[in-house]
Formats: structure tokens, sequence, C-alpha cells
């Protein structure tokens, strides 16, 4: 979503906000430095043993706040997690249009991923805007009959790891840091090797290593010099990809 955010900031037609939930803060914090991006809102929801619906509850209640101060035309939210269900649920009760990036992708089975799958059902049924990622997801939302726009834009994701790649391209000192750090990174002569981000259901991955591997795929990205695919994983029989 932060190239989506720096690019609307930059607009001079539009007038944004970004509000953040507070998960996973570590990561969060993280993500936001690297690419500039400071929340107008925090909402701060992370609590002891917080259950699913603990969570959706001050994820609405929260951001029930925000938008009766900031009065949006419309609300932008990015996957299928439970706080992004729920935001849109938010702005749906308040008569507020709502496009969703990252729409349409299914399984048809909602135990794979759980709640992910209806998480993301959910968001695409109150959304006036459905960015779909690929053609396949544009498909899924057309076939069932939304009513929402549907616009084939991309996988954000990919224009993440673009920018951050050419960002190690242009600062010498950051090339060289990361040169050093993963300088086991080297792809045999003539071998074609594609970076693969996934997502497994009920693994946790505590932020150091997760900052580890968002260094890595970028450096490897960039050392190779070749397309990217981005691929979701889901466990069992359905599968459900994108690639860019």
């Amino acid at each position: 979503m932060a190239p989506v955010i720096n690019t609307i900031a930059h607009d001079s037609a539009i007038t944004s906000i970004t509000c953040v939930t507070g998960q996973h803060r570590a990561m969060l914090d993280q993500v936001l430095d690297l690419f500039g991006i400071v929340p107008d809102f925090d909402l701060a929801v992370m609590a002891p043993n917080q259950t699913l619906n603990s969570l959706s509850c001050r994820v609405i209640t929260g951001l029930d706040d925000v938008l009766d101060r900031a009065r949006p035309d419309y609300v932008l939210v990015h996957g299928d997690t439970t706080s992004a269900m729920a935001a849109s649920l938010a702005a749906f009760h308040r008569g507020i249009k709502i496009g969703h990036v990252e729409a349409g992708l299914r399984t048809y089975d909602l135990s794979k991923p759980w709640p992910e799958e209806m998480n993301r059902r959910v968001i695409d049924v109150v959304s006036s805007i459905a960015f779909a990622p690929t053609a396949t997801s544009a498909s899924n939302l057309h076939g069932e009959h939304l009513g929402g726009r549907v616009i084939v834009t991309g996988n954000t994701v990919i224009d993440a790891l673009k920018e951050t790649v050419g960002r190690i391209h242009d600062d010498t000192a950051l090339r060289n840091m990361l040169e050093s750090r993963f300088s086991f990174i080297a792809p045999p002569a003539g071998c074609f090797w594609s970076p693969v981000t996934g997502v497994r259901v009920s693994v946790m991955v505590s932020s150091i290593y997760a900052g580890v591997w968002q260094d890595w795929l970028s450096v490897m990205t960039w050392k190779l010099s070749i397309r990217s695919t981005s691929i979701r994983m889901y466990p069992g029989p359905y599968t459900s990809c994108s690639a860019i």
C-alpha cells in the first residue's frame, strides 16, 4: 500500500490521510520508516491475548471516530486481514465509499485461508471500486456480480519492491551495506532465479526475520535484475497465484 499512499500524497487534487491499526508494531514501524510515511492516525489496537472479535471491535470503534472527524469521500483498504475487513465495515456503516486494493483473490473455501477468505469477500461486497491485481482476480469479481467498478491495477507489492530496488541502485552507501550483509547471494552463471513472496496460514514470523527477508528479497531482485513474481500460497488443494 505504501506506493499508493505516497502517490496520492503528491497529488494536489487529493487531500489524503493515513490511518494505521498499529498491529505488528515492529514490522509496521520498519516499513513506515522505509517509505517515509507518517500516519495521521494510529489506532494502536494491539492487546494481549486478543481474539478476532475483540480486534474487530476495537478497529471499528477506533476508526469510527476517525471517520467522524475526517469525513472522507473514499476509504482505501488493502488486503484481506481482519482489520481491513473491520475498516471496510466501519466505512460502509457511515455510507462512505470504499476502494479495495488487492481485490478479487479467491479460493472459494472459507477455511482456506481462514479467516482471510471471508474477510476479502466481505470487503469486496461493500466496495465501490475493486482494484484487482490480476485479470484472474477481476474475472472472479465479475463472476460474482457485486456491482462495484473493477479495475486491474497490478500488484502494489511489486510496486513497492521495484521502488526499493531503485533506491538500492541510487544509494551507494545502502548498496554497499546490503552487499556486505548478503554477500552469500551469488547466483551461478546461466541460472535463472526468481524471488517469491509467500503467505502461509498459521505461521508467525518474528519482526527480525521478517526484516531480514524483506532486505534479502530486495537485494536478490536487484542482483539478478529479473522480473519478480508474487505468489500467495495456501495449504490444501486450493492455490491462488498472482504474477506480475
